[in-house]
């Protein structure tokens, strides 16, 4: 089994269990990455190079912090990728699928100037 010491501390049953300061050393520990949500969104065509842009975003208006051209030019496979952190990824992540992508949608429309995102 492989897991974060956090996700190990608190879902795994230890026999012979352990020690009581060693889980709550596991639990208290901090995971590279653990509290990103990381978001792909898939498009037939590369719309934000067309327009002039490379994909790189760096944000503070979020919802996500960073977006990056994700394509595979090889494959004709196109996509932004982004990542949000922290208290703005629980609450991304609390919310259904559709919002998700409203909100995001929206933010991606802003950054790369358009009036709506295109259809993912």
């Amino acid at each position: 089994v492989t897991a974060p010491p956090r996700v190990a501390a608190t879902t795994i049953r230890y026999a012979p269990r352990l020690r009581p300061a060693k889980l709550r050393a596991m639990a208290s520990t901090a995971t590279w990455m653990g509290d990103v949500l990381k978001v792909g969104l898939v498009y037939e065509r590369p719309w934000w190079r067309e327009a002039g842009f490379s994909g790189s975003v760096i944000s503070d208006a979020g919802p996500l912090a960073q977006l990056w051209d994700g394509s595979d030019d090889s494959l004709n496979k196109y996509a932004l990728c982004g990542l949000a952190h922290g208290a703005v990824a629980a609450q991304l992540g609390g919310v259904t699928a559709d919002r998700q992508a409203e909100l995001i949608g929206r933010q991606v429309a802003r950054v790369f100037r358009q009036k709506a995102a295109p259809d993912l």
